[in-house]
C-alpha cells in the first residue's frame, strides 16, 4: 500500500502531521487530533510504501436449506478465524436423502466436492461459509 504525508497547519501556528492515503483522509484525522479543522494542509512526502499484515477473517458455516441440518447434514468445520488468503479444508457431512450440491462464501459458488479446499478471502465482518444440500 502506498501512503503520503500531510503537514497541517492552524491558527497560533500550531502545527501537525499525518500518514494517510489522500488529502481528504488526512483532513478528517487531522480534525479529531485537534478538534477543529487545520487552516492549511500540504503534502510533504508521496509514495511512502508500507507492508500491510494480513486481515484475520472469521467464518461460520451454514448448512441450507435448515431442513437439511435438521435432518442430519452438516458442515466442518463451523466456525474459525485465520488470515485472509489462508486455505482451509471444508467437510460436508450428507444425511440420507439428502445430496450435497454446493459449497458457496457469502453466496458465491467455492466448489462442488464434499471435502473442498476453499481459499479465505479478505473481509471486513465475519463471513458465512455455507453447505449447499438437495433432496
Amino acid at each position: 500500500m502506498t501512503l503520503n504525508k500531510y503537514d497541517a497547519l492552524w491558527p497560533l501556528n500550531e502545527k501537525g502531521s499525518v500518514v494517510a492515503a489522500d488529502m481528504e483522509t488526512a483532513a478528517k484525522v487531522l480534525a479529531l487530533k485537534k478538534g477543529s479543522d487545520p487552516n492549511l494542509i500540504q503534502i510533504v512526502e508521496q509514495g511512502i510504501e508500507v507492508d500491510m499484515p494480513p486481515m484475520y477473517v472469521t467464518f461460520t458455516t451454514e448448512v441450507l436449506p435448515p431442513q437439511a441440518a435438521a435432518s442430519g447434514c452438516a458442515a466442518y468445520p463451523t466456525a474459525h478465524t485465520l488470515h485472509e488468503g489462508d486455505k482451509q479444508i471444508f467437510t460436508a457431512v450428507v444425511a440420507p436423502g439428502w445430496i450435497f450440491s454446493k459449497w458457496q462464501i457469502e453466496g458465491i459458488d467455492a466448489g462442488t466436492n464434499e471435502e473442498e479446499i476453499l481459499t479465505i478471502p479478505a473481509a471486513n465482518a465475519p463471513i458465512k461459509i455455507q453447505a449447499l444440500f438437495t433432496t
